[in-house]
């Protein structure tokens, strides 16, 4: 009895105290991070994913900042990642149609729409900015393909990085060009 009685006590400090309304606010602003995640998922664009979550509150007010202002919140970081993983494999699969494309007609199509419903489902989806991948055909043969990259800039396809890099990587450029 002596036991629950303190365990109870505890509860009741922390209900009283200032921890409780933090992990409240905490929650909430959590949960309104997770629906603007949804919603850019949907839209399939971190463009959409940044403008939303710049409205969002940084934190909660000051009288609920005592312990959620220390705690870290890496879910932006997640969300960026996965939509920039989600770009990359739309590059590489465009790029598998395109070859595709090449192996059967003798050259590569004039626009990717060319390449549904025969080689992709859909057309190509750039994640950065939710419109359809840029892609220009250069001769017969050869081509570039292009997502707009973390900047959400559209640079006209251009591969150079935009600070000095150790090794060069297809998407480490201003633009991600295949």
């Amino acid at each position: 009895l002596g036991e629950r009685r303190i365990i109870g006590t505890g509860a009741m400090l922390w209900r009283l105290g200032p921890a409780f309304h933090d992990l409240g606010a905490y929650l909430q602003l959590t949960q309104e991070r997770i629906e603007n995640a949804r919603a850019a998922f949907a839209a399939r664009s971190v463009a959409h994913y940044r403008k939303t979550a710049a409205s969002l509150p940084a934190q909660p007010p000051a009288f609920y900042m005592i312990f959620t202002a220390r705690m870290s919140f890496g879910l932006e970081k997640h969300v960026e990642r996965t939509m920039a993983a989600e770009t990359r494999r739309s590059v590489l699969v465009s790029a598998l149609g395109i070859r595709r494309h090449l192996l059967k007609h003798g050259r590569v199509p004039e626009k990717l729409a060319r390449l549904v419903p025969e080689f992709l489902e859909s057309v190509p989806i750039d994640w950065m900015d939710g419109g359809p991948l840029r892609y220009e055909r250069l001769s017969d043969s050869e081509f570039r393909l292009w997502s707009i990259g973390k900047d959400g800039i559209d640079q006209g396809g251009d591969p150079v990085p935009p600070h000095p890099v150790r090794r060069y990587r297809w998407d480490s450029g201003q633009d991600w060009v295949w």
